[in-house]
């Protein structure tokens, strides 16, 4: 039996422009403005506007059509975002898919995270299965089992990547609107089992199987079993280790 279960909690709903204290909740909807003051510990949170928590928000379920801006640190099981999540503090989310923008002002750990848009945390971010269609910027490190960033809108950048996987290209609407010259992504260090890269600019690439693509400058490439490379890349060193 898990704690949402075991207390009583009270539905609390906001309807155009209004304020509410925080506490241990059922259903916490906001259509319209919404202020939650101190910490909102919730089985269901609904947002059709936006909305503030000034504390820490916890929920079981979360829908964001707006914006939703919390305060301090942010922990949900599943969420689904049209428009832009904030937090100041730190992120822990199961399941999330965001179409628009997500800013977390510290650690950022999730299972599956999908961004349409923009993703961005000040220290690390560390996921199983990460899927970016946009930019992605993290203040440390990136670290997860599967990493996909398909890149368009600008320039990303990420002090170092882990994983087994991972697969960093142009995306589709980057190569339709010609804006592969300005769509790249800076790192130090990318270290995994499978690296596929394009529009990268790293100053170490370590792996196994390892793919440099059109648009890449890499400084060193150490690998273990195969190297492939587009002629267009530049790359100063490689190693078989």
């Amino acid at each position: 039996m898990t704690v949402y279960e075991t207390e009583v909690r009270q539905n609390v709903s906001i309807m155009g422009n209004g304020t509410s204290n925080g506490g241990i909740l059922g259903k916490l909807r906001v259509n319209g403005d919404g202020r939650i003051y101190g910490d909102a510990d919730c089985l269901i949170f609904r947002c059709n506007g936006s909305a503030e928590v000034e504390g820490s928000l916890r929920s079981r379920e979360t829908r964001v059509n707006g914006q939703l801006n919390v305060n301090d640190n942010l922990e949900a099981e599943q969420m689904k975002i049209n428009g832009g999540l904030k937090a100041g503090g730190s992120a822990r989310i199961g399941h999330i898919h965001v179409n628009g923008d997500l800013l977390i002002g510290n650690t950022l750990s999730s299972v599956k995270l999908t961004v349409n848009g923009t993703l961005e945390a000040r220290d690390e971010i560390g996921v199983e299965n990460l899927t970016v269609r946009g930019k992605i910027k993290a203040g440390r490190a990136l670290y997860g089992r599967e990493i996909n960033i398909k890149l368009h809108g600008g320039s990303s950048q990420v002090s170092r990547m882990t994983g087994e996987s991972i697969s960093v290209s142009i995306s589709r609407l980057a190569r339709v609107i010609g804006s592969l010259h300005i769509t790249s992504l800076k790192t130090g260090h990318i270290e995994g089992d499978d690296i596929f890269l394009e529009n990268t600019i790293a100053d170490t690439v370590r792996g196994r199987r390892v793919t440099i693509g059109r648009g890449c400058v890499i400084g060193l490439v150490e690998y273990s079993e195969e190297l492939r490379t587009d002629r267009s890349a530049e790359i100063l060193n490689a190693e078989r280790i």
